[in-house]
């Protein structure tokens, strides 16, 4: 809490440089939701809090400065990012989880593989149906590259994607916690590049407004 208000407070400070005030008009409705929320606690509440009706207007105040500065300061990111750089593969696949087996011998793990490799067989565009028959969930996951930080997936996985082209299965993908069956949907989805590309922007916002946080 304290370093928020810090940096509340370092903000209200640095308004003028990105022409941030607080009209007229701001102070009218502050002054009117301070005055609600404190009629709509009760007084246990507010006294528990240590809340005042000024209190809540300097927060509000704060806030409202906060939340216009950072508007302000994330103007100054370039928007400009290229399908290259946000370029994104999609796959489905189907997991065939190994966790929990204790079998020494194996053969658990003999059953889960043979299950897989069935899946494995099938033509791309029945992967679905013959997953659903036999009872298991095909997922969908999108990424950048086999070194993408973002995905959640052994690394495996991707290099096994990597290899694919469009509509083309993968055989077994072996991984410590269980087995892949992978089909390459799209060597570039345009929809999760697009959206990758908002990605990249709201972190190239967030760092800069970061920065000129810890600077201020």
């Amino acid at each position: 809490v304290m370093d928020s208000l810090k940096t509340y407070y370092a903000l209200a400070a640095h308004a003028d440089d990105y022409g941030v005030k607080i009209t007229k008009e701001d102070k009218k409705k502050i002054e009117k939701a301070a005055k609600k929320f404190i009629s709509d606690n009760s007084k246990d509440a507010v006294t528990e809090m240590s809340a005042t009706e000024e209190d809540v207007e300097e927060y509000l105040r704060l806030v409202t400065i906060q939340q216009r500065m950072q508007a302000k300061i994330e103007e100054d990111v370039n928007a400009n990012v290229s399908d290259e750089e946000a370029a994104q593969r999609t796959f489905s696949y189907v997991f065939v989880s190994t966790e929990g087996t204790t079998t020494e011998d194996g053969k658990q793990k003999a059953v889960l593989r043979q299950k897989a490799q069935a899946l494995a067989a099938v033509k791309p565009e029945e992967l679905e149906s013959k997953a659903e028959e036999a009872g298991m969930t095909v997922a969908q996951e999108s990424y950048g590259s086999v070194k993408d930080e973002d995905s959640s997936l052994d690394k495996k996985v991707l290099k096994a994607a990597d290899k694919l082209k469009a509509n083309e299965m993968s055989g077994v993908v072996e991984t410590d916690k269980g087995y892949y069956v992978i089909r390459l949907d799209s060597e570039f989805d345009q929809k999760a590049t697009d959206e990758k590309k908002d990605e990249i922007i709201g972190q190239r916002q967030q760092e800069l407004y970061q920065k000129v946080c810890d600077e201020y």
